[in-house]
């Protein structure tokens, strides 16, 4: 409640207010009316009250005193507290205070016949008060909330594009980590390598298998014969047989061991002489029984086993087929140093083309001599040492040929593989970018702007949440709210007798507005009515006078007052509730006004109506006030019965009190003023007949009617040629008048066109045509 207006410095005509200046420094009742002219500083009051409301200190600052140097001061005096305005700031604000005012109107409702966004989503605020206020805002600030949350998204977005390209981001930060990334890039890294040897691939051969060495001759039947022996050959007669094949050989005897053969077999052993030169044979048992030995079977037969054996050991080739088999060893090494590294073959990077440095083919030479020595000596026991070389040495090579063959079973698939299959480089490279940007995702800094962007969008899903309880929350408490506000603001038009009626009035939020509104439907007479050039549809600015803004923005105001849970906590200030415009519905804005003011807890009507104020104030005594040069003054009832009397006697008064008792300070033009509002009212009231009709004057021309702007001067030509009657002959009153307007004249001042300058009056002289005056309207009209 506010009890008293301390004092107020620089605002408006507010130049320096103190309420120690007022005349009895009254306090605010419950029911308080401001009586004042337009241009005292109405305005500027509820303009205080508004600023005292919400905290607003550009309200003041807007209304700054021309010419004020000093900073702007406001106190005032609540019930419990004092509610100081300095430092361009409110101490405390009075939050349970509402102010219906041309601003109110203006912000709210209507600028002029334009309903904008701003004014639905200021009436939505305004109507859905304290509760649907806070919900509104907590709506509001979660919004701005996402809203700002979303810019540090957009924000981490941009950064986080720096390094991706493969990814969208939302889809890039919900990447989870992949296991072995390291051995994935190298193994992608591969395949793009692969990709871009694509050619030298399909067009390099693959290894091919190496031959195994495989010798002509049986070694273990080499070393059977060699190690074989004969036990009754002498070897003494096998040296007679071969020293004498030798001589014939050097004899140039060709096959002189089948010559000797031969002859060997022809000789018949029964006999005792030689059948080619009759020679006794016992003369040549030595000789006989040397070829005996020399062509026994078991001696034969294995130096046979060797003839056979190295005819095939000479015709075979050892060091052809050793180079032919290490040959296709080294292509395929150069081979696999191209395919080695293209294949995921671990046992292909270990495996040695080292060349074995025993020379099989030498123990191969040496195995050959040994048997050459065993065909000469068939019955000698000889050592097996060069074949057990041979065999181990020929069996470790092929098992390496072996062993290396089986490698290129395994390898040559996987060659195969590669010349068949067709790379998409482009893709590749793609995929590898994406296994590098995975890579990237979880280190610093885009692990922590993941985690980042993360931690938003979990808390604005949580916000969002709130916002569709609080929003359904606000849903549920506007669709009560405004089915209760539409049915009292139909109400209070109809009691205002207009032909206006709200539809559709309900709270919406428009697009990706951050704030509520009311949308609604005016119509009159159930034709919709539009704020809007629309075709078809009737135009605010031709329906709506501006007597009917103002009922509308009333029955706004007061509709909300009706469906107020704490009404009777409000303190409301109504600036000129009645519009000049609204004379017709003086009596139910006043009576709705009293009515009001009985439930609320304190309430200020601030108006320049004459009719308003005093039909208030004979109906429900309030506390009165006016505002002179800006100060606050206190009215009492004698104040008021001045002000309530009607003008004519007010002044007729004020002549007689002057002839009564001159008073030398009071201003004599004021009295000239005085003078004609006193004829002029006198003549309205007993000739107003007699005015609204038109004559022909004197001089034949067309006079009257009488209209609003006409003066005392008209009024008296009019009378002067009408039919009217005086209670003193017409010509002499009629002379009277002429002199008394003429001395009432505003305009009757000296001039320099003038032959003479107007002496002042004498208070003698203003007595005489005061008394002329009240002589005219008591004895003569």
């Amino acid at each position: 409640m506010i009890r008293k207006l301390i004092s107020i410095k620089g605002v408006g005509k507010y130049e320096h207010f103190n309420a120690s200046d007022m005349k009895t420094g009254s306090l605010f009742d419950r029911l308080n009316v401001i009586y004042a002219n337009n241009g005292s500083g109405k305005t500027t009051l509820s303009a205080i009250f508004k600023s005292l409301e919400d905290g607003n200190p550009n309200i003041i600052n807007d209304r700054k005193t021309i010419g004020f140097e000093k900073d702007q001061e406001v106190s005032i005096l609540g019930e419990d507290v004092r509610y100081d305005f300095k430092g361009n700031k409110w101490r405390n604000t009075l939050d349970n205070l509402e102010v219906f005012d041309t601003f109110f109107i203006n912000n709210n409702i209507f600028s002029g016949f334009e309903v904008s966004p701003d004014h639905k989503k200021k009436l939505h605020q305004f109507v859905i008060g304290e509760k649907g206020v806070k919900l509104s805002e907590n709506i509001k600030q979660n919004k701005e909330t996402i809203a700002e949350d979303k810019k540090k998204q957009k924000e981490i977005e941009l950064e986080i594009t720096k390094v991706i390209k493969e990814f969208k981001v939302k889809d890039y930060i919900k990447v989870g980590s992949e296991e072995n990334i390291d051995q994935k890039i190298n193994s992608k890294s591969k395949e793009i390598e692969l990709a871009q040897q694509q050619e030298h691939i399909k067009n390099t051969e693959k290894p091919k298998l190496v031959p195994k060495i495989k010798l002509p001759i049986d070694i273990q039947q080499c070393e059977s014969i060699i190690g074989t022996s004969v036990e009754d050959i002498d070897n003494e007669y096998i040296h007679n047989v071969q020293d004498h094949i030798h001589s014939l050989k050097l004899n140039n005897m060709e096959n002189p061991e089948g010559w000797i053969r031969k002859g060997y077999l022809s000789i018949d052993h029964e006999e005792e002489k030689c059948p080619f030169c009759s020679q006794e044979l016992t003369k040549v048992q030595h000789l006989i029984t040397s070829y005996r030995q020399f062509f026994s079977e078991k001696y034969n037969k294995i130096k046979n086993k060797c003839e056979l054996i190295l005819e095939d050991a000479e015709n075979y080739n050892l060091q052809f087929e050793l180079e032919k088999s290490l040959s296709e060893l080294t292509k395929n090494k150069s081979l696999l140093d191209f395919w080695t590294p293209l294949i995921q073959n671990e046992a292909a990077a270990t495996v040695s083309l080292e060349k074995n440095n025993t020379d099989l083919n030498e123990l191969y030479n040496r195995a050959k001599q040994d048997l050459y020595k065993k065909l000469e000596t068939p019955h000698i026991c000889m050592s097996t040492e060069s074949f057990d070389l041979l065999d181990h040495e020929i069996k470790a090579f092929n098992s390496y040929i072996e062993e290396f063959n089986k490698l290129l079973g395994t390898i040559n698939p996987e060659v195969d593989d590669l010349k068949n299959s067709e790379r998409d480089l482009e893709g590749l490279e793609k995929e590898l970018r994406k296994l590098k940007e995975i890579k990237e995702r979880f280190k610093d800094p885009i692990l922590t702007y993941c985690n980042e962007y993360i931690d938003l969008e979990e808390k604005i899903k949580i916000l969002n949440e709130k916002n569709k309880e609080m929003k359904k929350d606000l849903d549920d408490y506007s669709v009560e709210i405004f089915e209760k506000y539409g049915e009292k603001i139909n109400d209070y038009l109809k009691q205002f007798s207009t032909g206006y009626k709200i539809k559709n009035i309900k709270s919406t939020i428009v697009g990706r507005s951050t704030e509520p509104s009311v949308s609604y439907v005016l119509t009159l007479n159930d034709e919709e009515i539009s704020f809007e050039n629309l075709n078809g549809k009737i135009q605010a600015s031709k329906a709506l006078s501006e007597g009917d803004r103002s009922t509308l923005a009333l029955a706004f105001f007061l509709a909300k007052l009706d469906i107020e849970e704490n009404i009777e906590n409000k303190v409301v200030v109504f600036d000129d509730p009645l519009s000049s415009f609204d004379s017709n519905r003086r009596n139910k804005t006043v009576n709705l006004l009293i009515d009001k003011s009985r439930k609320l807890k304190q309430t200020f009507i601030l108006s320049h109506n004459d009719s308003l104020v005093f039909n208030i104030y004979e109906k429900a005594s309030p506390s009165m006030f006016t505002i002179f040069n800006g100060k606050l003054e206190d009215l009492d009832q004698d104040d008021m019965e001045d002000h309530m009397e009607h003008r004519y006697f007010t002044q007729l008064k004020k002549i007689e009190s002057f002839c009564e008792n001159p008073k030398l300070h009071e201003s004599i033009n004021e009295f000239r003023g005085s003078v004609r509002i006193v004829l002029e009212d006198s003549i309205k009231f007993r000739y107003r007949k007699y005015l609204k009709k038109q004559y022909t004057d004197s001089a034949g021309q067309l006079i009257g009617p009488l209209n609003n702007k006409d003066g005392l001067g008209k009024m008296i030509n009019l009378l002067e040629v009408s039919i009217c009657k005086f209670k003193e002959p017409k010509e002499e009153v009629i002379s009277e008048l002429r002199e008394l307007n003429e001395f009432s004249n505003p305009s009757h001042h000296g001039s320099i066109e003038s032959a003479h300058r107007d002496e002042p009056l004498t208070i003698d002289e203003l007595i005489t045509f005061l008394k002329q005056t009240l002589d005219v309207v008591y004895e003569k009209l």
